[in-house]
C-alpha cells in the first residue's frame, strides 16, 4: 500500500499533484507556513483571529484508536500531524493548543521528531498503509484524516478542501478515494458503508455532534449584579462546575464569556491570552496578567439533568458595578450592557440586601440603556429566617420597586445559587468536603419547607428523564433551588431561535 519518497502521484491529476507536493515542500523548507515570508507581526497578532465559537467544540479523544497503537507508529502519527499543522496553521492558537492536548492525552510517552521535507510523501503513505492485527489487516488512515481535519480545519471547509487535495496528490488511488470518503462524511454528511470498517465510530459520532451543535443559533445571556449578589456562584451552578471565583470581592475588570460545549469530554477550556484546553482550577481562578483585552472565555459542558438541549448557551458575566476599588469595573460592565447583543439579561439581586442605593442606581442605568428581555432573579432567599422573613413578601417588594423605577410587568424569580451549586456537585458525584456535606444536609432540610421550594414560584414544571435520579436528595435540592427552572427558561429561548 506504500510507495517510495518522491514517487509521482497516480491518476489523471498526477501533474497537478506533483505541483501541489512541490509547493507543500517549498512552503516548509525555509520556515513554517506559506511560501511567502511572514512578518514579525504574525507572532504579535497570535490568537487575534481565533473564534470564540471554537470553545464550544468538544474533544474527540475518547476511545481514540491511537491509544492502542504501538509506540513507533504513534511517533510517526503525531510527528506527521505536527508537520502538517506547521504548514497549514502556522501560529494558529487553536491548532497549537490542540496539538499540545493530543500530545499529553494520546502521546504522553512519545517524543515527536522533525520530518525532512523529502520524506513527507513517504511517511504519509506509510501512515495510510494497512497494519496487521490479530483479527486481520487494519489501517489508522481514516483516524489520522479526521484528526488532521479536526486540528486544522473543523470549521473551515475551504481550508479542508486544500488539505484533502494536497494529500490526495501524494497517495495511491485507493487511499486517496478513502480520504475523499472521509471528507464527504465530515463536511457534507455523506454516509458510506466503507467507513464502518475503519474503527472510527467514536470520532465520527463526536464530529457530528460538534458540527450539529455549532450549526444551532447561540443563546446569549448577559448577567449583571452588584457585588455580593452571588453572581459567580450562579454561573457555577448553571455550569455545574467551578469555573468562576466565588470570593466575596470584586474580580478583575473583565467580561467573562462562559460558553457551553457540545457534550461532556472531561475538559474545561480557558482563553485568557493563552489558550488552555485542559484548564485546572488554578488556571481558571488566576487571571493572566498578559491578557491586555477586557475578555476572558471559558468553554465547558454544562451539566444538567434536564433533557438534553442542542442549543448552545453563552453566559456573559459582566464585572460588579459597585466596586469601590476600581471604577473600571463599572465602565466595562456599562459598555457590555450597552453594546453586546443578547437574548436575555439576568439581573441578580441579593435578597439579604434589597433596596440599596447601589441597586437603585444600576437598575436605573439598565432601564435607560438595555432594551431586551430581562429576568430579575432574587438570590440568597435560603438565608431568610422563617420566623422573621417572608419569601412571597420579598418577591412582591422587589416587583414594586422595579415598577417604581419604570419596568413594566417585571418578571421576578427566586433562586438559591449556593443550593443549586452544591446539589449539582453532589448529583454528579464530585467530592464534597466535610463542611460542604454538612451544609448540603442542612440545606436539604431547609428547602424542603413549602415556602422555600423556589421552583413552585415559576410557571410550568421541570422534570428529568431519569426517574431514579428524581428521587435523590441532590436532585430535590437542585429542583427546589430554582436553578433548574431558570435553566429551563434559558434553554427554551435557545431552542426557539
Amino acid at each position: 500500500a506504500g510507495g517510495g519518497a518522491g514517487s509521482a502521484p497516480h491518476g489523471a491529476g498526477a501533474v497537478a499533484g506533483r505541483n501541489r507536493l512541490a509547493h507543500l515542500r517549498r512552503g516548509v523548507r525555509q520556515g513554517r507556513g506559506d511560501v511567502a515570508e511572514k512578518s514579525a507581526n504574525t507572532i504579535l497578532s497570535r490568537g487575534r483571529n481565533m473564534k470564540r465559537e471554537l470553545l464550544s467544540i468538544s474533544q474527540i479523544l475518547e476511545n481514540h484508536p491511537m491509544k492502542d497503537a504501538k509506540p513507533a507508529y504513534k511517533a510517526q502519527y503525531i510527528s506527521l500531524l505536527r508537520y502538517y499543522a506547521k504548514y497549514y496553521s502556522e501560529d494558529d492558537l487553536w491548532t497549537e493548543s490542540l496539538l499540545k492536548l493530543y500530545q499529553v492525552q494520546l502521546f504522553a510517552d512519545i517524543q515527536p521528531y522533525e520530518i525532512a521535507t523529502e520524506d513527507v510523501q513517504k511517511l504519509t503513505r506509510k501512515i495510510s498503509a494497512a497494519h496487521f492485527k490479530f483479527w486481520g489487516f487494519y489501517s489508522y488512515w481514516c483516524s489520522f484524516a479526521i484528526d488532521l481535519f479536526f486540528i486544522n480545519a473543523f470549521d473551515d471547509r475551504k481550508k479542508a478542501v486544500k488539505i484533502k487535495d494536497d494529500l490526495c496528490s501524494m497517495l495511491r488511488p485507493a487511499k486517496a478515494q478513502l480520504l475523499q470518503t472521509v471528507f464527504d462524511a465530515l463536511y457534507d454528511n455523506v454516509a458510506d458503508e466503507t467507513l464502518k470498517k475503519q474503527n472510527i465510530d467514536s470520532q465520527m459520532a463526536c464530529w457530528i455532534r460538534n458540527r450539529n451543535f455549532l450549526q444551532r443559533p447561540v443563546c446569549k445571556v448577559l448577567i449583571t449584579a452588584n457585588m455580593s449578589a452571588g453572581k459567580s456562584t450562579l454561573l457555577n451552578a448553571i455550569v455545574g462546575k467551578k469555573v468562576n471565583k466565588t470570593k466575596n470581592e470584586a474580580c478583575t475588570a473583565k467580561v467573562h464569556y462562559i460558553v457551553s460545549k457540545a457534550f461532556e469530554d472531561g475538559f474545561i477550556y480557558e482563553w485568557d491570552h493563552n489558550l488552555e484546553l485542559n484548564a485546572d482550577e488554578k488556571i481558571l481562578m488566576d487571571d493572566n496578567e498578559e491578557n491586555a483585552s477586557d475578555r476572558i472565555t471559558v468553554g465547558s459542558y454544562f451539566r444538567t439533568p434536564l433533557p438534553a438541549s442542542d442549543a448552545p448557551l453563552w453566559l456573559i458575566d459582566t464585572p460588579g458595578v459597585n466596586s469601590s476599588r476600581d471604577a473600571e469595573h463599572k465602565e466595562i460592565a456599562g459598555a457590555a450592557l450597552k453594546n453586546i447583543q443578547a437574548d436575555m439579561l439576568i439581573y441578580l439581586l441579593n435578597a439579604t440586601q434589597l433596596g440599596t442605593v447601589d441597586d437603585a442606581r444600576h437598575l436605573s442605568f439598565i432601564r435607560e440603556n438595555y432594551k431586551g428581555k430581562i429576568i430579575f432573579v432574587v438570590n440568597k432567599l435560603d438565608e431568610f429566617r422563617t420566623d422573621e422573613d417572608s419569601v412571597p413578601e420579598a418577591l412582591k417588594s422587589v416587583k414594586v420597586m422595579l415598577e417604581d423605577i419604570g419596568f413594566q410587568e417585571p418578571l421576578v424569580m427566586p433562586i438559591s445559587a449556593r443550593c443549586g451549586y452544591l446539589a449539582k456537585r453532589k448529583l454528579y458525584e464530585d467530592d464534597l468536603d466535610r463542611y460542604e456535606e454538612m451544609e448540603f444536609e442542612f440545606l436539604c432540610k431547609s428547602l424542603n419547607q413549602t415556602e422555600y421550594q423556589f421552583d413552585t414560584y415559576y410557571t410550568g414544571t421541570v422534570q428529568t428523564e431519569d426517574s431514579a435520579l428524581a428521587d435523590s436528595d441532590a436532585y430535590q435540592l437542585l429542583l427546589h433551588s430554582g436553578i433548574l427552572s431558570l435553566e429551563n427558561i434559558l434553554y427554551k429561548i435557545g431552542e426557539e431561535k
